[in-house]
């Protein structure tokens, strides 16, 4: 009887402790994950879109693939005076960009907007 118990106790510590590495397992992908998307978004907020972009790699062991689109472009709205000088004509132009992301089979997508000036900063060039 007492083999039976332990037998018993043996295969339920071996059921629990298989289930926590799988558990830690699978945490510790997400964690990659997660910080692999997080660190993707930051560089994709520091780049410079255009229509159709894309780009692909790997970051801290995952592959990763991403593409811009258009979603709207307006030139940034202007109030003056008489009918002729009010609407979507002003310096600059405003675009929205959506970005796909996928991160190791994970789909994500993100928004973007950037400003574009036919007027460059002299600070831009250096």
């Amino acid at each position: 009887m007492a083999t039976i118990i332990l037998v018993s106790a043996i295969v339920a510590v071996n059921a629990a402790m298989r289930q926590f590495t799988l558990y830690k397992e699978r945490l510790a992908r997400y964690e990659r994950l997660y910080i692999t998307t997080l660190s993707l978004r930051e560089l994709i907020g520091q780049e410079r879109l255009s229509k159709g972009l894309s780009r692909h790699g790997t970051l801290n062991g995952l592959d990763y693939r991403y593409s811009c689109e258009v979603v709207q472009s307006n030139k940034n709205f202007v109030i003056g005076e008489g009918e002729d000088s009010t609407g979507n004509k002003g310096t600059f132009t405003i675009t929205l960009y959506r970005v796909s992301l996928s991160v190791d089979g994970q789909e994500f997508e993100l928004y973007r907007t950037q400003y574009d000036s036919p007027v460059r900063n002299v600070r831009d060039e250096i």
